[in-house]
């Protein structure tokens, strides 16, 4: 087990099955990338630099949080007044942010998948 599913377990053991179930369901693309560069990569495996490359007009610039950074410290200062109506608004654009995240991982599968049907 990998990734914030072990790192979660600690925290929450009554959780600790489904955490494992979920994690044995997950695959990493990170390698199948890293096997197969393309010069658009720029020099990044990031989720950010090799989505572009490969699905373009998808990404984060035309979101409120746009990186990983900006969404750990706007986590950060949310958490200072949860209920405020600037926290309110930054917690859902961390939900759109992490949605973003999501969708990028499964864009790029699909992508992936359709690469390697040719």
């Amino acid at each position: 087990m990998s990734g914030a599913c072990s790192t979660s377990l600690p925290t929450c053991p009554e959780r600790a099955g489904e955490l494992t179930t979920l994690t044995e369901r997950l695959w990493d693309l990170l390698p199948v990338i890293q096997r197969h560069y393309y010069p658009d990569f720029n020099g990044s495996f990031s989720i950010k630099g090799v989505l572009p490359a490969l699905v373009p007009d998808s990404g984060w610039s035309d979101m409120a949080v746009s990186d990983g950074m900006v969404a750990a410290a706007a986590y950060e200062r949310a958490l200072q007044d949860c209920k405020g109506a600037k926290a309110q608004q930054t917690f859902a654009e961390l939900r759109e942010y992490c949605h973003m995240d999501t969708k990028a991982m499964v864009d790029l599968r699909h992508e992936l998948v359709r690469l390697a049907s040719l």
